[in-house]
């Protein structure tokens, strides 16, 4: 949680303005409340709870709703990147593996056999 606050900060001081810590903790806890409503396939009910919470509490709409469509873009967006990314290098990955070679580094050594007692 501590790091979502955190991204959700650095969102708002990306636009120029830091609400107080106390604003986004409340914030993002009744943000997240927003995720219980049963809206069909779950999409935007936290986002939506936590511009309407960061709104209550005095930030801008406009403002509140672009930091968190970034927070939420960094948070969606790089992991689904780096999975991409992933993704593309399994089939170098895996015929290595297959094909026999050798692998640099422990991962591909030869274990030794243990004694038994």
């Amino acid at each position: 949680m501590c790091f979502d606050v955190a991204a959700l900060g650095a969102a708002f001081a990306a636009l120029g303005s830091l609400p107080p810590i106390g604003v986004l903790l409340l914030a993002y806890v009744l943000g997240q409340l927003g995720g219980l409503l049963p809206l069909p396939g779950g999409v935007g009910g936290a986002d939506g709870g936590l511009i309407a919470a960061l709104a209550v509490y005095g930030i801008p709409l406009a403002e509140a709703a672009a930091a968190v469509l970034a927070y939420r873009a960094f948070q969606l967006g790089l992991p689904a990147l780096l999975g991409t990314l992933a993704v593309t290098r399994m089939p170098d990955v895996l015929a290595i593996r297959l094909d026999g070679e050798e692998i640099t580094g422990n991962a591909g050594a030869a274990r030794a056999p243990v004694a038994a007692g």
